[in-house]
């Protein structure tokens, strides 16, 4: 494992399988929709969701290893808007 000046921590989300993110208003019904992981862990939803997460002393520490981090997919299926569901 390589350490970078400034980086106190990257995670990714295997490392933070157990936790979700906070209800949008706890006070209103969550109409059966589960909680959105922190991290993505298995499966990516959506482009833009978060695939890992870096504490460094600045914001440039974490930007310049942030973009260190990679990523490994395997293509499956998917639905366009067009398109009829799978």
């Amino acid at each position: 494992m390589r350490t970078y000046c400034g980086v106190r921590l990257v995670l990714s989300g295997e490392d933070v399988a157990a936790l979700r993110m906070p209800e949008v208003n706890p006070l209103l019904p969550a109409h059966g929709a589960s909680p959105a992981p922190l991290l993505v862990h298995e499966n990516l939803q959506a482009v833009g969701q978060a695939v890992a997460m870096v504490v460094a002393d600045s914001h440039s520490q974490a930007e310049e290893v942030a973009a260190l981090v990679g990523v490994r997919f395997d293509h499956t299926a998917h639905v366009d808007s067009d398109a009829e569901p799978i």
